[in-house]
């Protein structure tokens, strides 16, 4: 809660107090009426006061504001306030039922956990210009590395850097010739760019240099295939792309074959020796 409020956003302000009979109220000490207790709107008055907790129901029940007041209001000040609160007040009758918290964030009255969600998700979250690609036949875990990498939010050493830890190098451990961003370990880096080679070759398109998810996405769309064609095509590179950052120090055919997972092995030696 405090980490929101500082950051710009207080849930507090979204509960309210909703008056019923005004019997679990207090007239001043409480936001029941406005945005700020009256304690604060009208402090002469509140000095004034000899009851400070008095309740909303004591308070209106009395025909005179001024009811339980020291002395009355004088002039200058005090009897602008008090004025002021007696005009606020006209309009405002009590209910036979008691009082009770409303939240006011969704304007359904009832709090929920959606609405809080939403709006934290309205506050933090990134804005992006163009909707994600969701593939439905696809695995989640595909769908949502190819979101990953479109959003640099990959773990990449220069990612990490970025966020204040102390790591030995940012450079790409593969080809050493380059810093560890997202676009360097999927598109320019050469271990990157020999996988897209044969990508191409084993699919019959024809292969372009992309250093970007935004230049491969123009030129995957601008592939000439059959629409669920596409569809596998992308799957299978954006899958061939995480082996690229999951084995990122194996620079060896040698350091491939130590791997323990056997689908790796086989995938490399497709792409390589096809």
């Amino acid at each position: 809660m405090m980490h929101l409020k500082n950051q710009g956003t207080d849930l507090c302000g979204f509960i309210q107090k909703k008056i019923g009979n005004g019997i679990d109220t207090s007239f001043w000490e409480e936001i029941w009426r406005g945005g700020s207790a009256f304690k604060f709107l009208y402090p002469r008055l509140y000095a004034l006061e000899s009851c400070k907790s008095i309740t909303v129901a004591e308070k209106l029940g009395h025909t005179n504001l001024a009811s339980f007041f020291r002395r009355h209001p004088r002039g200058g000040i005090e009897q602008g306030q008090f004025f002021h609160l007696s005009t606020r007040l006209d309009d405002t009758s009590l209910v036979d039922m008691r009082d009770k918290w409303s939240w006011s964030l969704d304007g359904t009255g009832e709090f929920s956990v959606a609405s809080v969600r939403k709006m934290i998700d309205e506050c933090y979250l990134l804005e992006v210009s163009s909707k994600t690609r969701w593939i439905k036949v696809m695995p989640i875990k595909i769908n949502i590395h190819a979101w990953k990498v479109k959003m640099d939010c990959l773990p990449t050493r220069l990612n990490i850097f970025r966020r204040g830890m102390d790591i030995e190098s940012i450079l790409c451990p593969s080809c050493g010739m380059g810093v560890e961003s997202t676009s360097h370990v999927f598109f320019t880096c050469n271990l990157a760019r020999q996988i897209w080679v044969k990508i191409a070759s084993w699919w019959d398109v024809n292969y372009m240099d992309f250093s970007s998810y935004a230049e491969w996405l123009d030129w995957f769309l601008s592939l000439q295939l059959h629409p669920n064609t596409k569809i596998f095509l992308k799957a299978f590179a954006t899958q061939c792309g995480g082996i690229c950052r999951t084995f990122g120090t194996i620079v060896s055919l040698g350091g491939i074959l130590l791997t323990r997972r056997p689908s790796t092995k086989i995938l490399f030696f497709v792409l390589f020796f096809y």
